[in-house]
C-alpha cells in the first residue's frame, strides 16, 4: 500500500470457522487469531471471506465484524457447496464483486453470469455416464493429476455427459489382466510421468486400446507409450523404445 496507494490494494483473507458439535456452533476464535498474525506482519484485511459447513448467523458477521476490524458487509459467508463451480455464484450474490469495486474506486459493468448459471445447473443434472479409465504412475495422489481430472470433467459437461472415472494404476497391468482392469472402458487416458517403473503396464493399456478399438489419449508419456506400443505391434518385435528406457535400443522411436 506504500508503493502503490491505498486506493489501490484490497487484502481479502480466507478463512475457516469450524463448527463444534459438542456446543453446536461456529467458532470465530481462529478467525481473529489468524487476522491478529496478519497484523503482525503490517496486513489489515478488507474482506474474510468465511468458510464453514453451516450457515453462518448474523450474530457470527458481527462478532467477526467487531473483532477483527472489517465492515459489517466485508465479512462475506460462503458454505459448503456440492461443486466448486459454484463458488463464484455464490460469492456475487453475497456482494463481493461490487465490494471490491467498491472499495478499489472501479468502474462497475454489467454482471452477466447466465452462462456460468448454466454451467452449474448442468452440472446438478443427472447425465448419461461415459466410461473413462485413467492408468498412471501417480494414481495413489490422485491431485497428481488434478489438471487432467478437471479437463475430463469439463469435456463430459461439454458433450452432456457425467464423467465416471476409474483410476487404474500402471504397475497393477504388469500383474493383472488387461481385460479385467480396462473391461469398463469407453475411453483410456495415459497422462505424464516420468522413469520406466509401470512402463509396460502402460503399453497393455495401449495395447487393449488399439485391438479393442477405445479411444486413447496419451499425455507426454502416454504419448510415447502410444508411439512404442504401435512400433512394436507394426514391425512385430519387442525391440522399438524409447531413449528414455533403453539407450542401446535398435529402434529408437522416441529419442530424447
Amino acid at each position: 500500500r506504500n508503493d502503490v496507494g491505498r486506493d489501490n490494494v484490497l487484502y481479502v483473507h480466507v478463512t475457516l470457522l469450524p463448527y463444534l458439535t459438542s456446543t453446536q456452533e461456529l467458532k470465530t476464535k481462529p478467525t481473529q487469531h489468524s487476522v491478529n498474525e496478519l497484523r503482525r506482519i503490517g496486513i489489515q484485511p478488507d474482506i474474510i471471506i468465511c468458510r464453514s459447513d453451516y450457515p453462518i448467523s448474523e450474530e457470527i458477521k458481527d462478532k467477526i465484524s467487531l473483532f477483527c476490524d472489517v465492515d459489517r458487509q466485508a465479512v462475506i459467508p460462503l458454505p459448503t457447496v456440492s461443486t466448486i463451480y459454484e463458488v463464484p455464484l455464490i460469492l456475487e450474490e453475497e456482494g463481493l464483486g461490487q465490494l471490491v469495486v467498491d472499495k478499489l474506486g472501479l468502474k462497475a459493468h454489467p454482471t452477466d453470469l447466465s452462462q456460468w448459471q448454466e454451467l452449474v445447473r448442468r452440472l446438478k443434472t443427472p447425465r448419461e455416464p461415459v466410461n473413462i479409465t485413467l492408468v498412471g504412475k501417480y494414481v495413489e495422489l490422485k491431485d497428481a493429476y488434478f489438471s487432467v481430472r478437471e479437463a475430463l470433467r469439463h469435456a463430459a459437461l461439454y458433450h452432456n455427459r457425467d464423467l465416471n472415472l476409474t483410476w487404474v494404476r500402471s504397475e497393477d497391468l504388469e500383474k493383472e489382466s488387461s481385460d479385467d482392469l480396462l473391461r469398463s472402458a469407453q475411453g483410456i487416458i495415459v497422462p505424464g510421468g516420468f522413469g520406466v517403473r509401470g512402463i509396460e503396464g502402460m503399453l497393455k493399456a495401449a495395447s487393449y486400446a488399439r485391438k479393442n478399438e477405445i479411444p486413447y489419449l496419451g499425455l507426454c508419456l502416454g504419448m510415447h507409450v502410444m508411439v512404442i506400443e504401435f512400433a512394436r505391434y507394426a514391425l512385430g518385435s519387442d525391440e522399438p523404445n524409447s531413449t528414455e528406457f533403453d539407450a542401446t535400443t535398435p529402434y529408437p522411436v522416441i529419442d530424447l
